[in-house]
C-alpha cells in the first residue's frame, strides 16, 4: 500500500488529494485550478484551503475580484505536512544526478546549471527522449520544472565561445 492510500485511509481522502497537488506547487495557486487538478469539487477545495490558511500553511491576497493564494514554504507547518504527505523534500538537481547515474551508468556526463537553477545543460551523449522523460520525472517528484537541454561537449564549447551561455556551475556525474 503506497503512502497516499495509507494517508487517505487515516484522513479525509479529498484533503490528501488537495495537499498532494498543493505541496508540489512552487508559486501562487488559484482555487479553481487546484480543484481541477485534484478532482475535488470547488466548494470542498475552498473549505480545505480555509483550514490551511488557519493553520498558517498558506496566505491569501485579494487583487480586485481575484483571490490569489500562496504557500508559506518557509513555515514549520509546511515542512511538517510536506514530510507527512510527500516524504522528505527532494532537491531537483540531486534527483537529476541520481537518475542520470542509474539510467546511463557508464556514460561520461557533465551538468552545467545556469545561475537561476532551473536551466540545465546535460553535456554528453544523452538521447533527447531520456531528457524529456527526466524533465517529466523531476517535475512529478519535486514539483520543480527544470529546463533540460542535452548537448555534446563540442556544441557546449561552441555555445560558450558565442556567448550564449551565462554564468553557472558545472557538476561532473561520472
Amino acid at each position: 500500500m503506497d503512502r497516499s492510500s495509507v494517508l487517505a485511509n487515516l484522513f479525509d481522502e479529498k484533503t490528501v488529494k488537495i495537499l498532494e497537488k498543493l505541496l508540489l506547487k512552487k508559486d501562487i495557486f488559484y482555487l479553481r485550478e487546484l480543484s481541477k487538478e485534484s478532482g475535488v469539487s470547488l466548494a470542498t477545495t475552498y473549505r480545505i484551503v480555509q483550514k490551511l490558511l488557519t493553520m498558517g500553511l498558506a496566505e491569501k491576497t485579494q487583487h480586485g475580484k481575484f483571490t490569489i493564494y500562496k504557500l508559506k514554504r518557509n513555515s514549520l507547518v509546511f515542512t511538517e505536512i510536506y514530510n507527512i504527505i510527500v516524504g522528505q523534500e527532494v532537491d531537483p538537481i540531486e534527483y537529476l544526478q541520481k537518475t542520470l547515474k542509474e539510467t546511463l551508468p557508464k556514460q561520461p556526463i557533465l551538468l552545467y546549471i545556469l545561475n537561476d537553477g532551473n536551466k540545465v545543460f546535460i553535456i554528453g551523449d544523452v538521447p533527447a527522449i531520456i531528457t524529456a522523460q527526466l524533465s517529466s520525472k523531476i517535475h512529478e517528484k519535486t514539483g520543480t520544472k527544470l529546463e533540460l537541454l542535452a548537448v555534446s561537449s563540442d556544441q557546449f564549447s561552441k555555445m560558450q565561445e558565442m556567448g550564449l551561455i551565462s554564468a553557472g556551475k558545472a557538476i561532473n556525474i561520472h
